[in-house]
């Protein structure tokens, strides 16, 4: 008897690690992030908004060339990419993914020739004369704002967003800094400054000049505090900054021209970009995003 219920037990052993071994699971491997794209818009008429696959390379081309008259700014978030024409005055808003036969989902007549920043929560920001617009999503061709944020200090060239929710505001030699949806603080940077295209990271703050004649970028830490000065200045390689935008691997983009050129991290005074990439057209408007 006692063999045999050694022998019973022996077997509901084996029984129950051959259901553990059956019923085991193994973590599926995470996926891969998703693929991410540079936007450029074009200051021309006829012009086109150009997509390109990230990371680009020497030999890159556009997987979408869009009609589009005249961008000279563009913003993109999860869903929605915005681009403003001087053509008409308007910002168009088009649903991603963008393709060849996209079409606005909305077109907003602003009258002026307004700097568009989506944010990720799904505002959009729409600097004018010393003041920036406020959009409450879903946006329509009716829309109109919500609410405005003040900036006495500037009317804003550029506008970007950190990834703490902190928004900048540049032109001339200032940048504001908004947070709660007024600003807290501006930067004098030096007399004869020209920033016209920052982008910004959680860490640093990234100020092209685009006179046309400079080629500086400005590279100052986060947070931002009203003496800042930069931490690192970089030759762009160009005459000037349309516009700037970062990957998620920290990659710099900036737009002149027919040119965009790309910086690779650390940044130091001594960088180089490590890509030139010739455009088809005058690059303006730059965005990265989905």
């Amino acid at each position: 008897m006692k063999l045999r219920a050694i022998s019973i037990a022996a077997s509901a052993g084996l029984i129950l690690a051959a259901c553990s071994s059956s019923t085991a699971t193994t973590n599926p491997p995470p996926p891969p992030p998703p693929t991410q794209h540079l936007y450029i818009g074009q200051d021309d008429i006829p012009g086109k908004i150009l997509v390109y696959d990230l990371p680009l390379t020497a030999s890159s081309t556009p997987v979408v060339t869009l009609p589009y008259d005249a961008d000279v700014s563009l913003s993109v978030n999860a869903t929605t990419l915005a681009a403003n024409k001087i053509s008409d005055y308007t910002v168009s808003l088009f649903q991603l993914p963008l393709t060849s036969a996209s079409v606005p989902y909305a077109t907003l007549p602003v009258g002026w020739l307004e700097t568009p920043l989506l944010l990720p929560s799904g505002p959009l920001y729409l600097a004018i004369a010393d003041t920036i617009h406020v959009y409450s999503s879903p946006f329509t061709s009716a829309s109109t704002p919500s609410s405005r944020v003040v900036t006495p200090n500037l009317t804003a060239h550029s506008l970007a967003i950190d990834p703490n929710g902190t928004v900048y505001a540049a032109s001339a030699d200032r940048i504001d800094v908004i947070t709660g949806g007024s600003v807290t603080m501006t930067l004098a940077a030096a007399a004869g400054t020209e920033f016209d295209a920052i982008s910004a990271s959680a860490t640093q703050l990234f100020a092209c000049e685009g006179t046309g004649f400079a080629s500086h970028v400005f590279v100052y830490s986060l947070p931002l505090a009203t003496t800042a000065t930069p931490t690192v200045i970089m030759n762009s390689g160009t005459v000037g900054a349309n516009g700037c935008a970062l990957d998620a691997s920290g990659h710099l983009y900036i737009t002149w021209g027919p040119t965009i050129v790309v910086f690779t991290p650390p940044f130091t005074s001594a960088s180089t970009p490590t890509l030139s990439l010739s455009l088809d057209g005058g690059g303006s408007g730059i965005a990265i995003g989905p």
